[in-house]
């Protein structure tokens, strides 16, 4: 049997060599990670490569400057989600519709609109403005400003867990197998469940509709929900992907208030158990 290797020290001895000795270096390695990625996988009988295999072992060996000094890239365990998820036939319905139409002067513009939701964009926002409550001598407003940095904070990573999880092909690549000027393409072609901008949105609504006045608030949610849209037109996500990532949203923030909530009553029968009772 074969002694256990360790690439990193392999690697650190090798670069420790002269360049002379650089070749033969990667000749042998090569011969090594060659037979491990022979050995029998306990977890998958997929060929080697392929994006059906949970757990992969890649090896590069690519010349560098010189061929006497050839560079080392390895790529070990590459994760890919179990779960394969297809689109409903109202997805590529509706999908398909949104590609009769796309041409570069509609994506444009949409590209621009749709980058308002975006994590970071969000995110900055939501923290000047719970900055900006700091000041403010209302609890409530205090409040819902924590309670919306919260849910826009998990609502940034709720989706990366998702997408571990469950892999589906943006429309994007599904429907446009070749490259397309009229469709631009965004993120990775595996991360279409669930909307993470949707997710953002449905977060801050649920709180903002309780900041601003009843009157404000069928034009705020029909903002909020044309944004969201905008992620269906430009084929980066299904309508499922839209809504999936909506709910969840609104059950991020749900939870968070319900948090708070517990948490306040709690301190406040603690602070009313601490406080002496006064004498007549």
């Amino acid at each position: 049997m074969h002694a256990p290797i360790r690439h990193g020290q392999f690697i650190q001895s090798a670069l420790a060599r002269r360049p002379s000795q650089l070749a033969d270096t990667a000749s042998n390695f090569s011969h090594c990670v060659a037979r491990i990625r022979s050995a029998p996988s306990p977890f998958h009988a997929a060929a080697p490569g392929t994006r059906n295999s949970p757990y992969l072992l890649e090896k590069h060996i690519i010349g560098g400057a010189s061929s006497r000094a050839p560079a080392f890239r390895i790529s070990i365990m590459s994760w890919s989600a179990p779960i394969k998820l297809r689109p409903t036939a109202a997805d590529l319905a509706i999908s398909r519709a949104c590609l009769r139409v796309a041409s570069p002067a509609v994506e444009r513009p949409l590209r621009a609109i749709t980058w308002l939701a975006d994590e970071k964009i969000m995110l900055g926002a939501v923290g000047v403005f719970w900055a900006a409550t700091r000041f403010s001598g209302s609890r409530p407003l205090r409040r819902e400003a924590d309670a919306m940095l919260c849910s826009v904070l998990i609502a940034g990573a709720v989706p990366d867990l998702f997408k571990l999880l469950v892999r589906r092909e943006r429309p994007n690549r599904a429907l446009v197998r070749r490259h397309n000027r009229r469709v631009p393409r965004s993120g990775d072609a595996w991360d279409s469940f669930p909307s993470g901008h949707a997710m953002h949105l449905s977060a801050i609504g649920i709180s903002a509709q309780r900041l601003v006045p009843r009157r404000w608030r069928a034009a705020l949610w029909a903002g909020l929900g044309a944004l969201a849209a905008t992620r269906i037109m430009l084929l980066a996500h299904y309508t499922s992907d839209v809504a999936a990532g909506w709910g969840i949203g609104a059950l991020i923030n749900k939870a968070v208030c319900a948090a708070f909530g517990r948490a306040e009553r709690s301190t406040s029968k603690n602070i009313a158990a601490a406080t002496p009772l006064q004498p007549f």
